[in-house]
């Protein structure tokens, strides 16, 4: 982790820690020469820019400008941009919108990634500077956890805290998280506590995160925390039976491990609790005997052991002229330079005060009221001790010198044991030796070991417990073979030095060996095995090696003991064979003597015609044997094709060898084993096993096309096959439609076949044709494919749902089109009927799509319902049904005498509706004249579009009102005023039907 990406983590550690304090981050305030503001920025925004030459750990910079607030609707933001010096941008620019015109403070943070110089700098948008407006700008370095102590307790919480100096504003838009190896913690604030539940004896790493403004996370270095379970608090008083004088204080000595404080019980004093190490003291205020428990507490309040003392209380009573009478009380043991209690006691004359001690009769301790004394011997054999008290009068008694004798207490090697016995250590092997050792009074300071058995240490480990095991692991070389003593003693912490343990062992030179097994003759020529069995007494067999004679290098291998080999040439031949074992020891070589004898003759090749690998049923093989005798001929060589010892056919040799030509019948598909044996000039003989794969050269199916076909339809079916060994001669076809089978014959050469074939079935579905191609060996081969049959039906139809035909106002016949098609043939026939008046058209028409509908007057411009029906050449039949509307044309109009309503205008009105069917729809032409003579004008328009003619200006069309039908237009300049003109109306529907006017043709007008 490098120095720039260094978090900052504090870690408090409560429960559970012995020790944890808290790591913490430091920040140095860096104030800078305030940058005042530049109006050069463009779209009216203020610019800042502030830097430093050289950070502290943490930069801490205050400006103060001002935010006040625009015009509602401006996007007002601060812009920043922080650059390390001309390294370029640090991070991409951030916003900060203020949220009102009150928003006066920013504070703003970001992590600093490059050394050296920092520049930030800031742009107001749509903002003006004023005085009472504070921005913060903090750069954070690193932040790095310290931790004192690592030694936690097991089955209790980890709870670790962060703390900053100074601290972070309560409104600071940073936050942190912590981490293990395992877990993650959700964002929290800086003052919030992270918990983790540790396990007992585990490792564990934490960390922290910080997160700025940006999103930006940087990690802490990670603190090592070791969990171990919280040892058990223990206590042992020093005097379990005390004797205390009324109203004198009661001090208890204590013998404490692991504990904080001693939490002590007695029925008429109560409960208390005090921390100490060594002793405590308590007023008695009754004279009587009671008993005190003690109990020892650690840290976190757990108890643990507990001790019980009784006390015996006593009255102030002395007595003129009279001494104490004391006795000595020493343990059994007493071990040199160990702390040892020893108890004082006084005869029942009086009550001892107080007791002073003495290790030369002369120099005496200071009074102590403590009748037990602590003291470490530092010389063995015989001490002495002298001891006298006083009462509370101060009488004084005689002194009294006991003896007590110090043992010097000497480490000792308990054990020492090896994985095998002394007698089977081996070079090259790492033996582990365990050796136990303990010392009574102290601790084992080192356990030496001298390997080859002198007072010289070869090795030794530092221990520092009262007992320990260890393991040393020795490999002994190859000069250590032989017997020999190994020497373990063990030095304490008083200096003091074990006897020695010796422990004889023979190290062994862990040679493997090796055996064979060979004849002691062979004929030259024939495949000789040979097995190497060895056995190493340490380990595993890693190389076998094997020589087939003098000067001939070693075969080798380290997976296999088997060696086969093949003598050419006739004499005395020398084997030989050893093995490595594991540690690279060569065992001896063994030598065996065998004598390669050449009168046998051996096969020196067998060619085969075509090669062995493309051997086919019925294709005769040339097989071409060759063989030799070294002291004779080759005289015959006889073949059995099934590869037993009848053999079928016997061939005079000819230059050594002979040839056969055989072919293998169908059944004889598969591996084939021939033998061959040569027989030479002497009578001998020698086999060969040969094998071959005779392979069927099964005909193969290729493809039948098509896939898809139509039911009733003649198609042509081809298929595709190939033989690798010759030709397809029948195709048997099965089309499993219950027409049977059909055979096709092909040529030599040909590759497909061909055959037509009608599906004339009930149901279309796939059908699975089964194909059987025999070729020319008679060997089959079925493949099944499948052939969907389709119905193939025909289609039928009109454009649209309604047909519009044109008709006369009166009826009449009209022709009804449709379309048809036949996917698979063509459409024989069409059928016709009509819900009303007609029933089915029985007419039959070939092939003829229109059909003639006389249309009754009563029955224009009224929709009749239709069907059609088609009928293939297959028979099969499909139908449509439509309505057929035969449209007559519009009624005829009447026209009325035009009149100008303005001084430039004219309006033609006339009469009647407009098409029964087309509605608004409806085309109107206007023809209209002035004066005798003249040329017409017409000018078209529909009732439902915007007028395409300039001198139209307005048009009341009315489909159903007869007389608000009228259009006006704008006279033309050059006619006079008063000049008469003719005009006629004519109606046109969708369909081109036109209707002229029936009455008041042509009616007159008068120009403005």
């Amino acid at each position: 982790m490098t120095k720039h990406n260094r978090l900052y983590a504090a870690a408090a550690c409560f429960a559970v820690c012995i020790f944890c304090l808290i790591g913490f981050m430091t920040c140095v305030p860096n104030t800078l020469d305030p940058v005042p503001l530049s109006e050069d920025y463009p779209d009216e925004g203020y610019r800042f820019s502030l830097s430093t030459e050289s950070l502290p750990d943490t930069l801490y910079t205050l400006k103060t400008y001002t935010i006040p607030w625009r015009e509602r609707g401006a996007d007002r933001h601060w812009t920043f941009r922080a650059f390390p010096g001309s390294h370029g941008v640090l991070d991409s620019e951030w916003l900060h919108h203020p949220a009102n015109e009150r928003d006066s403070t920013l504070r703003l943070y970001f992590i600093k990634q490059y050394e050296g110089p920092v520049r930030i700098e800031g742009v107001m948008k749509n903002l003006k500077p004023s005085n009472d407006t504070t921005l913060y700008v903090k750069v954070l370095d690193r932040f790095t956890p310290k931790v004192d102590s690592t030694t936690l307790g097991g089955g209790l919480d980890v709870r670790i805290t962060m703390a900053t100096t100074p601290p972070f504003a309560s409104d600071t838009q940073l936050s942190v998280f912590w981490f293990t190896e395992t877990t993650r913690s959700d964002t929290l604030l800086l003052t919030e506590a992270f918990t983790y539940a540790a396990d007992e004896h585990e490792d564990f790493f934490v960390g922290a995160g910080i997160i700025d403004i940006r999103g930006n996370e940087l990690l802490t270095d990670t603190l090592h925390l070791n969990v171990r379970p919280i040892p058990t608090p223990e206590v042992e008083l020093a005097r379990k039976k005390i004797t205390v004088v009324v109203d004198e204080p009661c001090t208890l000595t204590v013998t404490t491990r692991h504990t904080d404080s001693l939490r002590w019980q007695s029925a008429p004093v109560g409960v208390d609790t005090v921390t100490t190490d060594t002793f405590f003291t308590f007023d008695r205020p009754l004279p009587l005997v009671d008993t005190i428990v003690v109990t020892a507490l650690n840290r976190f309040g757990i108890a643990g052991s507990a001790d019980t003392a009784v006390i015996t209380i006593a009255e102030k009573r002395t007595y003129d002229n009279q001494a104490p009478i004391v006795r000595n009380l020493f343990p059994d043991t007493v071990w040199y330079n160990t702390d040892t209690l020893f108890t004082t006691f006084a005869e029942d004359n009086i009550v001892v005060a107080w007791y002073a001690i003495s290790h030369d009769g002369e120099t005496f301790g200071a009074w102590s009221p403590d009748s037990t004394f602590e003291h470490s011997f530092t010389d063995t054999g015989r001490q002495y001790v002298y001891l006298k008290a006083k009462d509370f009068a101060g009488n004084v008694s005689e002194t009294v010198m006991d003896s007590v004798f110090v043992k010097a207490g000497p480490p000792t090697v308990e054990s020492v044991t090896i994985e095998t016995a002394p007698d089977s250590i081996f070079i090259l092997d790492n033996v582990s030796f365990v050796v136990s050792a303990a010392d009574v009074n102290g601790v084992v300071h080192k356990i030496y070991v001298s390997w080859d058995g002198d007072d010289e240490a070869d090795d030794s480990i530092e221990a520092g417990t009262a007992s320990i095991t260890h393991t040393f692991t020795r490999s002994f070389a190859v000069v250590d073979t032989g017997e020999r003593d190994i020497r373990f003693w063990v030095v304490d912490d008083d200096g003091f030095v074990s006897p020695d343990t010796v422990m004889e062992v023979r190290i062994g030179f862990g040679k493997p060996a090796a055996t064979i097994s060979l004849p002691d003759s062979v004929y030259t020529h024939e495949t000789l095995a040979c097995t190497v069995a060895a056995s190493d007494s340490n380990g595993t067999i890693s190389l076998y090696a094997v020589s087939w004679n003098i000067g001939q290098a070693f075969d080798n291998s380290a997976e296999s003991n088997v060696f086969t080999h093949t003598f050419t040439s006739p004499g005395l031949k020398r084997c030989r064979v050893y093995v490595l074992d594991d540690d690279g020891i060569s065992s001896d070589t063994i030598s065996h003597n065998l004598y390669a004898k050449s009168s046998k003759p051996y096969f020196t090749s067998i060619a085969v015609n075509p090669p062995a690998n493309e051997l086919f049923v019925r294709d005769t093989v040339q097989y071409t044997v060759t063989g030799a005798d070294e002291n004779g001929t080759i005289e015959s060589v006889m073949v059995s094709w099934d590869g037993d010892v009848i053999f079928e056919r016997e061939a005079q040799a000819a230059g050594g060898g002979a040839e056969f030509a055989h072919a293998f019948a169908v059944e004889d598909t598969g591996t084939r084993h021939i033998r061959f044996r040569t027989v030479d000039s002497d009578g001998l003989t020698k086999d060969s096993i040969f094998s071959v794969t005779v392979l069927a050269g099964s005909p193969a199916i290729n493809d039948l096309a098509p896939r898809t076909v139509w039911v009733n339809d003649d198609t042509t079916f081809t298929i595709t096959v190939d033989d690798p060994n010759g030709t397809v001669d029948t195709l048997l076809v099965d089309w499993n439609d219950d027409t049977g089978q059909d055979t096709i014959e092909l040529t030599e050469s040909a590759g497909t076949g061909a055959i037509d074939h009608q599906f004339r079935v009930a149901v279309t579905q796939n059908y699975t044709v089964r194909i059987t191609a025999v070729d020319d060996d008679g060997v089959r081969t079925s493949k099944s494919f499948p052939v969907l049959v389709k119905e193939g039906a025909p289609r039928v139809w009109v454009d649209t749902d309604t047909l519009f035909v044109r008709c006369n106002a009166e009826g009449g016949a009209i022709d009804v089109a449709v379309n048809g098609f036949d996917t698979n043939g063509v459409v024989g026939s069409y059928y016709f009927a009509t819900s009303e008046p007609f029933g089915i058209d029985e007419a039959v028409r070939e092939n003829d799509s229109i059909y003639t509908y006389d249309v009754a007057a009563e029955h224009v411009n009224t929709a009749v319902k239709m069907v059609v029906y088609a009928k293939d050449d297959d028979g099969i039949v499909a139908a449509d049904t439509f309505l057929v509307y035969p449209d007559g044309p519009p009624p005829a109009p009447t026209q009325f005498n035009g009149f100008n309503p303005v001084s430039d205008s004219i309006v033609l009105k006339w009469g009647k509706k407009l098409d029964a069917h087309d509605g608004l729809e409806t085309k109107v032409q206007i023809v209209y004249c002035y004066g005798d003579g003249c040329t017409p004008t017409y000018f078209l328009f529909a009732p439902g579009e915007e007028p395409t003619v300039a001198e139209i200006e307005e048009r009341w069309p009315n489909a159903n009102n007869e007389n608000h039908n009228a259009v006006k237009f704008r006279k033309d300049p050059a006619i006079a005023a008063g000049t008469w003109g003719s005009w006629r109306v004519i109606l046109i529907d969708a369909r081109g039907s036109r209707t002229d006017c029936d009455e008041g043709c042509p009616a007159t007008f008068e120009a403005p």
